[in-house]
């Protein structure tokens, strides 16, 4: 009968372990019968020296102890974690799914297992075959399933499955992953949560068409992320600058790539309406910020940054003082105007910190 390499034996480790880490490590020798020591001492069984092993080596060898390399250990974990499959205790059986190191042949085992917590480990583990992952794809623990959209090995055809997961978490998981494939994307941008949709506009790989789709959602939010994105077309933009929501256009605003164009438009639109009074509506506080937003930016032209150094706004004339691309000449101009003395950006040094827009945004808002 084969017994465990780890079995009433103590163990120590030196320095780090390329295998694996060292909790997974002790949870698989405690499994298999033995246990993991700080220190290396009198009842040390074993020392498993990695690429740094220090001055432990000597004391160990004068206490009688075994030396292994990670070779070594890597051989024993292997017997060990085959014997693990197959213990009725679910501890053992669970601490042999979670490794990364386990055998394809030993998770094939344990494929079937009613314990959660080892579906969990499987769905996980980057050794996992792919066969077991399509077959976790079906699995009725919600989290089993989370956890598949999270794994870098999961297959194609698995996240494509998993894209149509009646559980909203799961589909947000899929499109917050910057692993999920576009395909997958493609088909997420339809989904009928919104919150899905809004990922999917966050998603760095998510393509140009799929940004242009998303660029006439339905909810403000998703065309907001959209605006928000420093690789979104310089065709979207412009389309977004004209939005409905002002929040949209507020981002298109705060944009690094919006045009000289689109800010003039912004500015240009904005200025019209912020000279309502601000009793009026609260939109008309919004409006400013929008424009102060143009005024800030990195990208906005000499011709621009003139006109709205003598906006009759403040706030707004303080933007352009506190931006640190315009010229001293047009930041002397908005100030021999007045800035705003009793805002956030006065009392922040135009030097280091630029006007905290989307702080009075959301206080307004």
């Amino acid at each position: 009968m084969v017994t465990s390499p780890f079995e009433h034996r103590v163990f120590v480790v030196t320095g780090t372990l390329k295998l694996l880490s060292l909790e997974d490590l002790e949870a698989v020798i405690t499994a298999a019968g033995g246990r993991v020591a700080a220190d290396v001492s009198r009842t040390s069984d074993v020392l498993v020296v990695s690429d740094k092993p220090g001055g432990n080596v000597a004391n160990a060898e004068s206490l009688g102890a075994e030396i292994w390399s990670e070779q070594q250990l890597e051989c024993a974990l292997t017997t060990a974690l085959k014997l693990l499959a197959t213990e009725e205790d679910g501890l053992a059986r669970r601490s042999a799914s979670r490794t990364g190191i386990t055998p394809p042949v030993v998770l094939r085992q344990i494929a079937n297992e009613k314990v959660r917590e080892v579906r969990l480990r499987l769905a996980d583990n980057v050794n996992t075959p792919v066969g077991l992952l399509e077959h976790l794809a079906t699995d009725k623990v919600t989290e089993v399933r989370l956890r598949l959209a999270d794994n870098v090995n999961t297959p194609v055809g698995v996240l494509e499955h998993l894209a149509t997961d009646k559980v909203t978490e799961v589909r947000l998981r899929l499109a917050d992953n910057e692993s999920t494939p576009v395909g997958v994307l493609e088909h997420l941008a339809t989904d009928k949560n919104e919150r899905v949709r809004r990922n999917v506009a966050r998603n760095v790989n998510t393509p140009v068409g799929v940004l242009e789709h998303l660029a006439n959602d339905e909810h403000e939010l998703v065309r907001r992320r959209v605006a928000g994105r420093v690789n979104t077309p310089v065709d979207v933009l412009e389309h977004l600058a004209n939005d409905e929501h002002l929040s949209v256009r507020l981002r298109v605003a705060g944009n690094v790539n919006t045009p000289f164009g689109v800010l003039e438009h912004l500015a240009n639109d904005v200025s019209k309406n912020a000279r309502r009074t601000a009793a009026k509506s609260r939109h008309a506080h919004i409006r400013l910020f929008v424009a102060g937003s143009v005024a800030g930016s990195v990208n906005a032209p000499v011709d621009l940054l003139k006109q709205l150094a003598t906006d009759e706004d403040p706030d707004v004339r303080t933007a352009v003082w506190l931006n640190q691309h315009a010229s001293d000449e047009i930041r002397e101009m908005a100030a021999r105007l007045g800035v705003s003395t009793d805002s956030d950006a006065a009392h922040s040094g135009f030097d280091d910190d630029r006007y905290d827009y989307d702080h009075k945004l959301r206080k307004w808002w």
